[in-house]
C-alpha cells in the first residue's frame, strides 16, 4: 500500500477511535441508567425487558471495543453479556 493511502487510513481510524471514546462515555452511563433502573425494578416483565436491553448493549460493546483497542473492556463485557 502507498504511504499516502496508508497514512489517510491511519488518519481515518485514529478518527474513529476518538468518536468511539467519546460515544463509550454516553454507553457506560446509559448502561449504568439501566442497570439502576434494573434494580429498583419490581415487575417480571419489565425487569425481562431491562435485561434484554442490558445484554443487546454489552454485546454491542464487547465488539466494539476490540474494534478499536480496548481489548480489557470488550472482554469484560463480553462476560457480563453471558
Amino acid at each position: 500500500m502507498h504511504d499516502p493511502v496508508r497514512l489517510e487510513l491511519q488518519k481515518q481510524f485514529e478518527l474513529l477511535n476518538q468518536q468511539f471514546a467519546q460515544r463509550l462515555r454516553v454507553d457506560l452511563a446509559e448502561l449504568a441508567g439501566l442497570t439502576d433502573e434494573l434494580q429498583r425494578s419490581q415487575a417480571p416483565d419489565s425487569r425481562r425487558q431491562l435485561m434484554l436491553a442490558i445484554r443487546e448493549r454489552l454485546h454491542r460493546l464487547a465488539g466494539a471495543a476490540g474494534t478499536f483497542g480496548f481489548d480489557s473492556l470488550g472482554e469484560r463485557a463480553r462476560r457480563l453479556e453471558q
